[in-house]
């Protein structure tokens, strides 16, 4: 079922629930791509996001753009729209504060992060996602691709839901995972959950898509987890502009 809220003619809001509260401390500042890129970055059929928080949003900034969106395409296959990134953060949970974002909602919130990607043939799509953060870690919850049924809007696109792969940490400041969905959706959902009081410093998400899994070596200083994660508590998609 679909949570749909319209913000203007062309947007929709994600829907956040709340749950929960977690713990308090403080953490030193790293550079979330610099940690664990993976080895299919800049490939044909990649893109790649990265949200710092660096800029103050607007008064309504609901719809967050990520700071960068790169794609490199392979001269055959065209983007599924102009859109490029974007977070769903509601400004009722969330504060920024100088390059962060700040859970002050005393409760667990989830925020939807929405990637376009090429429209293609290959049989799967591949995502690295890397955050940083203070005090207690996020979480990938849900990740849902979408592929375009070919009407004007979200109503007949067909959702896949995604498997992740692979997971770790470094320290307390820094986590990846790693996912995968087939059939090769055209653009994806990632639905990350925040703590409270829990402070999201960065977040960079890396795609690809393949007929292969790619083999993507982990850094020695990360330590895998073995912790399953929650369903799905929110989710809320909005409709695109297409090519």
């Amino acid at each position: 079922m679909r949570t749909i809220a319209f913000l203007g003619s062309k947007k929709t809001l994600a829907s956040i629930v709340l749950t929960g509260a977690m713990a308090l401390g403080l953490a030193g500042k790293a550079k979330a791509d610099d940690i664990s890129p993976p080895a299919w970055r800049g490939q044909p059929l990649t893109t790649k996001s990265v949200w710092e928080f660096n800029s103050q949003p607007p008064i309504n900034w609901t719809d967050n753009p990520a700071d960068s969106y790169t794609s490199i395409g392979d001269g055959i296959h065209s983007l599924y729209s102009s859109e490029g990134a974007h977070a769903f953060f509601n400004p009722s949970y969330f504060e920024w504060d100088t390059g962060k974002m700040h859970n002050t909602s005393g409760g667990t919130a989830t925020v939807p992060f929405y990637i376009v990607n090429f429209v293609d043939d290959m049989l799967e799509k591949d995502l690295r996602i890397q955050f940083q953060y203070s005090n207690s870690a996020p979480l990938v919850n849900n990740l849902i691709g979408w592929e375009d049924g070919g009407v004007p809007g979200w109503e007949d696109d067909t959702p896949y839901s995604g498997t992740k792969t692979g997971e770790g940490n470094q320290g307390n400041t820094l986590r990846y995972e790693d996912w995968q969905v087939e059939p090769n959706p055209d653009y994806e959902y990632v639905y990350f959950m925040v703590p409270a009081d829990t402070y999201l410093d960065q977040v960079v998400i890396d795609t690809i898509s393949t007929d292969t899994t790619p083999t993507v070596p982990e850094p020695s200083t990360m330590a895998l987890v073995g912790t399953g994660l929650l369903s799905l508590i929110g989710a809320g998609f909005r409709s695109r502009m297409k090519k």
